[in-house]
């Protein structure tokens, strides 16, 4: 590298950008000039998302959606849950992932600053699957829910699909994810064995 550009260099890190332009004004040369004579281009904007991919396209989405804030009111009703049941579930596990079991947990627990821990209620069949109000007291009813770490509660919700059914094999019972693989339940004190066998 030679000497004017090390020198250059050396006066951006000692002054803000913009004195490389008065530094190019006084030398009558334009920064695109500038650029070309030290071996650099001066990209546009669609230059540089076409040639630094995805990435720099959304870097610059965030920084756009920054400058002007954008809030959305959800005209959507949102079904009420049943508070009660979902704190009982909890105590039911004492706070521990039917997943993950109590003994080796693949997640550690989350411990709150009271001391009690954190962890999910997670709806087998989705609320929002239900198409009339008495189906919601049938699909938000203890035996169509489980406790869960936050890991395994997105885990059933999206990995491959998700999983929406409980399943028994031998005494075993399991998720079974929309394309037939199954997640075995380590812990179970409230799922009762009239699912049928598969």
């Amino acid at each position: 590298m030679n000497q004017f550009v090390q020198n250059l260099k050396g006066l951006l890190n000692l002054y803000p950008f913009h004195s490389l332009y008065s530094f190019l004004r006084g030398r009558n040369e334009t920064l695109h000039i500038f650029l070309e004579r030290i071996g650099l281009e001066r990209l546009d904007k669609d230059e540089y998302q076409s040639r630094f991919g995805i990435t720099g396209a959304i870097l610059d989405k965030l920084k756009e959606l920054q400058s002007t804030p954008q809030y959305e009111i959800n005209p959507t009703a949102r079904i009420m849950r049943n508070k009660k049941m979902v704190t009982l579930l909890k105590k039911l596990y004492d706070y521990h992932c039917q997943i993950c079991g109590m003994d080796n947990p693949l997640v550690p627990r989350i411990e709150k600053d009271d001391g009690t821990y954190y962890c999910e209620v997670h709806h087998v069949t989705p609320l929002g699957t239900a198409e009339a109000a008495s189906d919601i007291e049938t699909l938000d009813h203890y035996s169509n829910a489980i406790c869960l770490c936050s890991f395994h509660h997105s885990y059933v919700h999206y990995h491959k699909g998700g999983a929406f059914q409980i399943s028994l094999d031998g005494n075993q019972i399991f998720l079974l994810s929309t394309l037939g693989e199954k997640l075995p339940i380590q812990i179970n004190k409230h799922i009762s064995f009239h699912i049928k066998e598969n």
